[in-house]
């Protein structure tokens, strides 16, 4: 019996769709395996999750504050946020921090998955004197962190239309960008029809040749242009804050 790899749960598109984007002969293995490997090499390189899920408080999103406006998460658009502490991470008490309720959120906000607020997410913590215990407001070391309570993320081609527990409960339509699908499938494709992850140009002794996408020649760049250019919208700023 064949043990047939999963597709991820973040996965950007599906098998159909590669299969419907371009010919190949490669098993419905290697296609998911690929799907999954570009998701993932995605995912990294713009600091995002992909997939609609929950960060509750069993397993919240925390973000190293640097006293900036803006506050960024990993999953984007934001159906909700549930709540925000700030504070710091102490042994053995866990997170101790405080509530904030003076961010503000927009709907074009939530689509670019940032929460604002004016007085600024909060960079540094106060020493405690050791002998009082009281908070030193002269002294401050400690990098606040943002502790985010919320929902959010896109519905993936897989869980379109379907009640999935975990990344669709209300089994609402994908809202994944096309055009990210799209830079998925173009990727899988690369990987599926070259043989080597540096050849541009395959010619055999009967005149039979073959060219490969260049983004691998030297530019820098893990992924084609139009591929980076589209990453480039989906990435999070550096630091997570601006």
């Amino acid at each position: 019996m064949l043990f047939r790899s999963p597709l991820d749960s973040e996965a950007l598109t599906t098998v159909s769709a590669v299969r419907d984007g371009f010919s190949t002969s490669a098993s419905d293995d290697a296609v998911t395996r690929m799907i999954n490997r570009v998701s993932q090499r995605f995912a990294q390189r713009c600091a995002r999750t992909w997939a609609w899920g929950i960060s509750d408080e069993s397993a919240p999103e925390y973000i190293r504050c640097q006293g900036k406006f803006w506050l960024y998460v990993k999953r984007k658009p934001i159906t909700d946020v549930v709540q925000i502490r700030v504070g710091l991470h102490s042994y053995p008490n866990g997170f101790v921090g405080y509530t904030l309720h003076d961010y503000q959120r927009t709907a074009q906000w939530d689509r670019q998955g940032k929460i604002y607020r004016l007085a600024g997410w909060v960079m540094l913590a106060p020493e405690f004197d050791r002998m009082t215990g009281k908070a030193d407001t002269r002294r401050a070391s400690q990098l606040f962190s943002a502790e985010v309570q919320y929902s959010g993320g896109y519905i993936l081609p897989q869980y379109d239309g379907t009640i999935n527990a975990t990344h669709n409960p209300a089994g609402a339509s994908r809202n994944l960008p096309w055009q990210l699908e799209d830079a998925c499938i173009r990727e899988v494709r690369n990987l599926l029809v070259r043989p080597h992850g540096s050849l541009i140009e395959e010619r055999t002794a009967g005149g039979w040749s073959q060219k490969f996408s260049d983004h691998h020649s030297g530019r820098g760049t893990e992924f084609d242009e139009s591929t980076e250019a589209i990453l480039d919208a989906e990435t999070r700023p550096s630091g997570f804050m601006s």
